[in-house]
């Protein structure tokens, strides 16, 4: 190597090695909170963490303590936010500030605001775990443009947001100007996928019943109907309309069930691709009538009678409802020739399919 490239090659070792300590030293920072929800309404909560040995700090000398801010987010896609406030929270609720101010703009909002430090000193905690001492806090009301399954951004802005003592004489900055770094933390609003649910699971109906229904239901409202997929496994036993609709701004939406054998089946829901294409799937059996006796026990008087109440329960048509039908039956007592008790062969067979008994 000539005297040349060694000389170019030192001076190049030297300014990188000047830079480290530059790099590698303490910074604040300011953090904005992230949040994951289908809430129409969502509180972001913003943060100041006060590190030592940085030019601003509680542990610094009066008059080089944080005790101004100027933060601005700026959020994107701005038509998924209707409104967004940004008011002072947390360790600076309770103080008054000299100067504050929250402008806004289409896809931005900040909030500026100064303490004297003699009478309103932001109590920071030294050296605080991330992301440090709640100072603030946005509160974003979505618009319906705000899809299920994306993301609303929340970064800071690196020109405008800074922190400085009370008179604005020292200054931290994401740049590093005058040698005073400053670490920004963005964050987001993250919107779950649509996801779909039928109910009730598992579902019972009756063998022919004109009542039977179930209900289709999404985890958000929504600005428009979504036109929800239906589908049975095995038609023989049950089908449902091809589609339900569950109207915008709502959450739910009824079918019918056609439960024309007796079986088991699976109904399958199906949300369109356009809202992430969520399956839900709902095992309905269909049963037949249970038929019941009653009372139980039964006296009949010999050449009398007692009423018996035969129950149909469960069998229901679009032309026999309701589907649980009640029919008397008044059971004779007989006595043969030769003085021996004797059933009607009617009611005793009626009372032995019902499981009742007779005595007389």
């Amino acid at each position: 190597m000539n005297p040349l490239n060694r000389h170019t090659v030192l001076s190049l070792l030297i300014a990188v090695c000047s830079l480290l300590p530059l790099a590698a030293s303490a910074q604040d920072a300011v953090t904005v909170g992230s949040a994951t929800t289908n809430a129409s309404s969502v509180d972001i909560p913003v943060y100041i963490r006060d590190v030592s040995g940085t030019a601003l700090g509680i542990d610094q000398p009066s008059g080089s303590r944080i005790q101004s801010f100027s933060i601005e987010v700026d959020y994107s896609p701005a038509a998924a936010v209707s409104s967004v406030t940004f008011s002072r929270a947390g360790i600076t609720a309770g103080l008054t500030p000299t100067f504050e101010a929250s402008p806004s703009s289409a896809g931005s909002v900040s909030l500026l605001d100064n303490f004297q430090e003699s009478t309103n000193l932001i109590p920071f905690t030294l050296n605080a775990a991330a992301p440090g001492d709640k100072v603030a806090h946005l509160v974003f009301n979505l618009s319906p443009s705000a899809t299920p399954g994306s993301t609303i951004t929340l970064t800071l802005n690196t020109s405008t947001t800074q922190l400085t003592n009370s008179g604005g004489t020292t200054k931290e900055f994401p740049s590093g100007a005058g040698g005073n770094f400053l670490t920004l933390v963005n964050g987001a609003i993250n919107i779950p996928p649509l996801t779909v649910a039928l109910s009730p699971n598992p579902q019972t109906a009756g063998l022919h019943s004109s009542t039977a229904i179930m209900t289709a239901t999404i985890s958000a409202a929504v600005g428009s109907s979504i036109s929800v997929a239906l589908s049975s496994s095995s038609p023989a036993i049950a089908t449902v309309p091809a589609s339900v609709t569950i109207p915008a701004g709502l959450v739910s939406a009824t079918f019918s069930i056609n439960p024309i054998a007796i079986g088991q089946t699976t109904i399958t829901a199906t949300l369109p691709p356009a809202n992430g294409g969520a399956t839900a799937q709902d095992t309905l059996s269909v049963v037949g009538p249970s038929i019941n006796l009653a009372p139980f026990f039964a006296t009949a008087p010999v050449g009398g009678s007692t009423p018996l109440t035969l129950t149909i329960t469960g069998y229901g048509r679009s032309d026999r409802d309701p589907s649980s039908r009640t029919v008397g039956h008044d059971l004779p007592g007989q006595r043969s020739q030769g003085g021996r008790r004797n059933d009607s062969s009617d009611a005793a067979s009626v009372a032995r399919r019902g499981h009742g008994q007779l005595q007389r």
